[in-house]
């Protein structure tokens, strides 16, 4: 199915910056998220969506090739017109969010070691 024959069903949901709780009850509803932006491709995945991520940087691109080697994107630095079709949405593997999240917690393990420069 291209992007254009789903328009009618497409949500945009907004963070002005004042909204976070509504913002976050609308994101998780979501089936299915073009991710624009990194950490909401990251909220999508955790929130169990389908995630298309449009990567504009090597960071995003970097991040879902460390993950797996099943997740789509788009690179928008690459990307043709009518090229996006509906079965490039993807869910993260559930092993893969949780050993992420564990990795991540883990990253913070030792700043209760470091000393407070003044």
């Amino acid at each position: 199915m291209k992007i254009k024959k789903i328009y009618s069903y497409v949500k945009v949901i907004s963070y002005t910056g004042n909204n976070l709780r509504e913002f976050i009850e609308e994101y998780r509803k979501c089936e299915k998220i073009i991710a624009t932006r990194f950490h909401s491709m990251i909220l999508g995945w955790i929130y169990g969506c389908e995630v298309l991520p449009l990567a504009y940087s090597d960071k995003t691109i970097n991040v879902i090739k460390d993950i797996s080697f099943y997740i789509e994107y788009i690179d928008l630095r690459k990307i043709k017109p009518d090229s996006i079709e509906n079965d490039a949405f993807k869910k993260l593997d559930i092993r893969s969010l949780k050993r992420l999240r564990k990795e991540s917690e883990e990253h913070f393990l030792n700043i209760p070691k470091l000393k407070r420069v003044e």
